[in-house]
């Protein structure tokens, strides 16, 4: 960004630039730099601070070369030009750089890889076949990532190569451990390949979790309009793909597997994003298969960015203690979410899963489960407003958490139970939460309902073995 020479310039263009330096920008100033920002008021100048990719060419006559083509840049005395230019499209093969592969951890050389394509101008790293051992990497913006076929990227089991922090997990933001692989403000970004990405969370578990957590796998945080693609990832140590705070993201293709018991090993978090594409993947956790979350209490409310567009389809979700689930983390909102055409099987405890509790307040809104085929589940529904009551618990928040417009549409489910739905007492679920069309269910067990109101159960259909097909739970049990 070329910033011509000035004496002050508007607080609100000041801003732009210094978001723009924070993402990996580089700004120029030509000539003078600006002494302050102002106002509209031109009362409260500002002081300017300093920026990381900054620097001043005092000398306005200038031209630079950029590859072999020469520009030139003639600006008047009160024009601006705003130049765009793409990210490199060199590519990075670690081995050409210096990684051997020879089962030592090799981050430092691999993060020197990366932070050369950034310094080039971007490009994509290109992991070939083979084994490498690293800790934490970080991508900045304009870096890419492929991991080829045969090839495996392993986390070392060292927290002192997994630095603190500041991030969100679980719905608050606070200082966390990095994830293994960290992509931050990165517009566009690719991560793709027909490899590997092994996590190490058998091992992880062995040390304790203490107050900063272990490693998410993959976090994406802002990165409009990325695409992560084909790879397979195993035994994530905590959440395996976590996408925060962005704008647009598309997740095909892709294959989850945590096959050992492994604590908070999600599949995929989509946490206070929207525009959001899953599709053709398949996922088996100890945790949820996917959770869609906004924030959680006061902290999830200051934020107020909710999860929503978000279309989930052609999907497979083995194991997990739920297929696709809303919440907890609601505080925030989710609208607007679309599963469809997936089969949910392989004792997954529960395939359509909503939980909250009272501190939460949020409102979950037009969410459809479509065409949904599961088999041999624990449980076909989940819906708990009281989920895991476990003090210490915050205080409860009002307007309680509210579900609304929620569709069951061609669900053909066998199961142990017909599952639960357990409501607030002080607000039910009423005749505007939720709405079944064409739902088969065959269980052994009925559907268990409490502080339910007025709700349609026509198009579900229940064939139980024992019991009622739907009967009242009583308000202190199964909670």
């Amino acid at each position: 960004m070329i910033i011509p020479s000035s004496d002050v310039i508007s607080a609100s263009a000041w801003k732009v630039i210094e978001t723009f330096s924070s993402r990996g920008g580089k700004v120029l100033f030509w000539g003078r730099k600006p002494a302050s920002f102002i106002d509209k008021s031109f009362t409260a100048p500002g002081s300017l601070s300093d920026l990381t990719n900054s620097r001043i060419e005092p000398s306005t006559r200038w031209t630079a070369r950029v590859s072999s083509t020469r520009l030139t840049i003639k600006l008047e005395a009160w024009e601006s030009k705003l130049i765009s230019i793409g990210k490199n499209n060199r590519e990075y093969n670690i081995k050409e750089y210096g990684v051997k592969g020879n089962g030592y951890s090799e981050t430092a050389t691999l993060q020197r890889i990366i932070n050369e394509a950034v310094h080039n101008g971007g490009g994509t790293i290109v992991i070939p076949a083979g084994e490498y051992l690293s800790g934490a990497l970080f991508f900045p913006r304009g870096v890419d990532l492929r991991i080829e076929k045969n090839a495996k990227l392993i986390s070392t089991v060292d927290p002192n190569e997994f630095p603190v922090i500041p991030t969100r997990f679980e719905g608050i933001e606070k200082r966390w451990r990095c994830a293994f692989l960290n992509f931050d403000h990165s517009d566009g970004v690719k991560v793709y390949g027909e490899g590997v990405i092994d996590g190490k969370g058998v091992e992880w578990k062995k040390i304790p979790f203490g107050n900063s957590g272990r490693p998410r796998l993959l976090c994406f945080t802002d990165c409009p309009g990325g695409k992560i693609s084909g790879l397979k990832m195993i035994n994530q140590a905590s959440w395996c793909l976590h996408v925060l705070y962005t704008n647009g993201f598309t997740i095909d293709g892709i294959d989850i597997r945590a096959l050992e018991y492994i604590p908070s090993s999600d599949g995929i978090d989509i946490d206070s994003s929207n525009d959001i594409l899953i599709t053709s993947t398949r996922i088996e956790a100890h945790d949820d298969c996917i959770s869609i979350k906004s924030g959680r209490d006061e902290d999830g409310r200051r934020v107020g960015r909710p999860s929503e567009n978000i279309l989930i389809e052609n999907c497979h979700f083995a194991y997990g203690h739920g297929g696709v689930a809303m919440g907890s983390e609601i505080s925030g909102g989710i609208r607007n979410v679309t599963i469809r055409s997936c089969l949910m099987d392989n004792e997954n405890w529960s395939p359509l899963r909503f939980k909250s509790q009272p501190s939460r307040g949020g409102t979950v809104e037009n969410i459809t489960f479509e065409d949904i085929t599961i088999k041999g589940a624990r449980s076909i529904f989940d819906i708990n407003m009281e989920w895991r009551m476990v003090p210490p618990l915050s205080p409860a928040h009002y307007p309680l958490t509210c579900l609304r417009n929620i569709h069951f549409k061609n669900i053909n489910g066998e199961a142990q139970s017909a599952g639960t739905m357990y409501g607030f007492k002080e607000a039910p679920f009423g005749n505007d939460t939720f709405f079944f069309e064409n739902c088969h269910i065959k269980a052994q067990k009925g559907l268990s309902i409490s502080n339910v109101a007025n709700v349609n159960f026509k198009g579900l259909e229940l064939e139980i073995k024992e019991g009622e097909k739907i009967y009242e739970r009583s308000a202190n049990k199964d909670k």
